[in-house]
């Protein structure tokens, strides 16, 4: 599904996101990196996105840089964080 997301608009941050969370449950946080960077970079107020890039940081024991993800995510969370 995040496959076709993406062929119908390569920009989507939804659809990075998406397929990001589908390669950190398959132990490919390399190739999750710089999806999700790009999710955050096009929405850079995406808590899901500064979320899960967290998440590939702290994957690839970059706990400072998943801590800085996290903090954003933090200030702004919206919905996500929501009951």
């Amino acid at each position: 599904m995040a496959e076709e997301m993406l062929k119908a608009d390569p920009r989507s941050a939804g659809a990075m996101v998406m397929k990001g969370r589908v390669l950190l449950a398959q132990g490919k946080t390399p190739e999750a990196l710089p999806l999700l960077q790009s999710a955050v970079s096009t929405r850079p107020d995406s808590v899901q996105a500064r979320f899960y890039l967290g998440l590939a940081h702290l994957q690839s024991n970059n706990r400072q840089a998943a801590e800085s993800e996290w903090v954003e995510a933090a200030r702004n969370p919206g919905r996500f964080a929501q009951p």
